[in-house]
């Protein structure tokens, strides 16, 4: 074979291998798509508060104070299973029980931002309505928990935001994956061409 008809081979090729990966990546992409489309879409309702310990907030917040301890303890008291069955109670929402036994970050996520008294609070669910029933008696359920109402000097909790439910979907984001899987298909493709390519 003389070079120009090897140049000519290799051109058709590279044209077919990249007609294939392209079609790869496509099918893979649409097949990506439509699992994900019919996944059931899970919700994000989320907020911030602060904890201190003293007098009321309202009458003396000069004398507030506050603790890392506490609000560490506050931030795993609302991740407890205690805590969500007072939710669940109080909201009328009922939690799978699988999440509550073994995986309870699927309905709640508490941390305490570094360097502060301030708690990040997120609730999931596949229900917006269950999350604005759970945002309408967090509040109170958390001031009556055990932890709180108990405690002497008073345990105070102020509100930086209030729980919120955005009505876009947290989970699944199909076209988002089919992208990402349409991509790495494309340049896993471009680097095997690239390899084996003197």
């Amino acid at each position: 074979m003389d070079d120009n008809n090897f140049f000519s081979f290799e051109r058709k090729r590279k044209k077919l291998f990249y007609g294939a990966m392209i079609s790869i990546a496509a099918l893979f992409s649409v097949a990506i798509y439509v699992f994900f489309y019919f996944q059931p879409s899970v919700y994000k309702s989320s907020g911030k508060f602060a904890v201190f310990y003293g007098n009321d907030s309202a009458t003396a917040s000069n004398s507030l104070q506050t603790s890392p301890d506490l609000t560490k303890s506050i931030a795993e008291t609302v991740k407890s299973r205690y805590f969500l069955e007072k939710i669940s109670v109080a909201s009328g929402v009922e939690f799978d029980s699988k999440d509550l036994d073994n995986n309870m970050d699927n309905i709640i996520k508490a941390n305490v931002v570094t360097n502060s008294n301030i708690v990040n609070i997120e609730f999931n669910d596949k229900n917006i309505d269950n999350l604005n029933k759970i945002n309408d008696v967090f509040l109170s359920q958390l001031n009556s928990s055990k932890i709180i109402a108990s405690r002497s000097p008073l345990i105070t909790i102020q509100t930086i935001d209030p729980l919120y439910t955005s009505p876009e979907s947290t989970y699944p984001k199909p076209l988002a994956y089919a992208a990402a899987t349409f991509i790495i298909i494309i340049v896993a493709g471009l680097l095997i061409i690239f390899s084996v390519t003197p």
